[in-house]
């Protein structure tokens, strides 16, 4: 019994086998191909990089100052950050880059060798 399935499934096989040669054979051809064209640009693709935007809301302030959105508002309440609202009151709150970067540069406090610095200028007689 076993046999008369086997007569009736080889022609199925050998089909199979044949269609399969021809893929490989067909990939090959295709590798072959593709070897003479030359090398391929096989780097990753990688989405290009935005520049960050001049002005920014609340959430990228906060992010880019380093403060919690809560504390911007509260910057922004006392009017002790630079802030833009082109709508007028009602609006949103916008901030520029460049002042963002001055606000979060003011306030610098020496370190000990600039005082140290500073001293020894002083007491050579070269203070400013």
């Amino acid at each position: 019994m076993p046999d008369k399935k086997l007569k009736r499934m080889l022609p199925l096989i050998l089909q199979h086998i044949q269609k399969t040669n021809e893929i490989i054979a067909a990939v090959i051809t295709a590798l072959q191909e593709a070897e003479e064209a030359g090398p391929v640009n096989t780097a990753p693709v990688t989405a290009p990089q935005n520049p960050p935007k001049d002005i920014m809301g609340i959430k990228a302030a906060a992010e880019y100052c380093g403060y919690s959105k809560s504390y911007i508002y509260q910057l922004v309440h006392r009017k002790e950050i630079p802030y833009h609202k082109p709508t007028g009151d009602n609006g949103r709150v916008f901030f520029k880059r460049g002042e963002l970067d001055a606000f979060t540069s003011r306030g610098k406090r020496d370190s000990g060798y600039e005082l140290g610095e500073k001293a020894a200028a002083i007491l050579n007689g070269e203070a400013e």
